[in-house]
C-alpha cells in the first residue's frame, strides 16, 4: 500500500508539473483516456482544465498552498484509483494503446525520480564526492537496480506485495552498489 501513496504522490506531482509544460495537450489527453473506467473522458477533460487554470493563477498570485492543494487533489484521485483495483485499472487500457501507457508512465512515474537522481549524481560529482563518467547512465543504473524489484512486479503481478523492508533492502543494496561504483578517489 506505500508504494501506491508513493506512486500516486510522484504521479500527481508529475501530473501538476506538466499542465504548465508544452507536453500539456498530449497529457491530458492520455490520462483522460486512461482514466476512461472511472469516469467519461471529456469529464476528465474539464477536470484537467480547471486544474490547470487553477494552478497557472496560482502560480502567477504566488500563491504556493494552492499549488500544494492542486497537487494534493490529484494525488488523492491517483491513489483512489490505483487502489480501488489495480487489475481493472490495467485491463481498463486497450492493448492497441499500450504505448500511451508506457508512455505516460515514463512522463508521470519515471522521469521525475530519473532527473532528481541525475542532477544529484550531477552536483555531488561538482562537489568531488562522485564521480560517474555519464550522470544518465548512472540514474538508469540506479532506477534499474530499484524497479527491477519494486515497480515492474507490481505492474505485472497482482499478488506482489513485497514488505517494505524488502523494499528498503533493495533500495539500501542500490545505494551500497551506485557507491562501490562511483564513489571519487579524488582527495578531498
Amino acid at each position: 500500500m506505500e508504494e501506491l501513496v508513493a506512486l500516486a504522490e510522484s504521479g500527481s506531482t508529475s501530473l501538476v508539473g506538466l499542465m504548465v509544460s508544452d507536453s500539456w495537450n498530449h497529457v491530458r489527453e492520455t490520462f483522460a483516456r486512461f482514466t476512461a473506467r472511472e469516469c467519461k473522458p471529456k469529464d476528465t477533460l474539464t477536470e484537467l482544465d480547471g486544474a490547470r487554470h487553477r494552478l497557472i493563477a496560482a502560480q502567477k498570485a504566488g500563491d504556493e498552498n494552492a499549488v500544494r492543494d492542486i497537487s494534493a487533489e490529484w494525488q488523492s484521485y491517483l491513489h483512489l484509483l490505483l487502489c480501488t483495483n489495480p487489475p481493472s485499472l490495467r485491463s481498463s487500457v486497450p492493448c492497441s494503446n499500450s504505448w500511451e501507457l508506457g508512455r505516460m508512465q515514463f512522463q508521470l512515474g519515471k522521469l521525475p525520480y530519473f532527473t532528481s537522481v541525475q542532477h544529484y549524481l550531477e552536483s555531488e560529482h561538482e562537489a568531488g564526492d562522485a564521480d560517474p563518467p555519464d550522470s544518465e547512465s548512472a540514474a538508469n543504473q540506479f532506477l534499474g537496480m530499484i524497479a527491477n524489484y519494486v515497480l515492474w512486479p507490481r505492474m505485472l503481478l497482482t499478488d506482489w506485495n513485497p514488505a517494505a523492508s524488502d523494499i528498503r533492502y533493495a533500495v539500501e543494496q542500490a545505494v551500497e552498489t551506485m557507491l562501490a561504483r562511483y564513489t571519487s578517489d579524488r582527495p578531498a
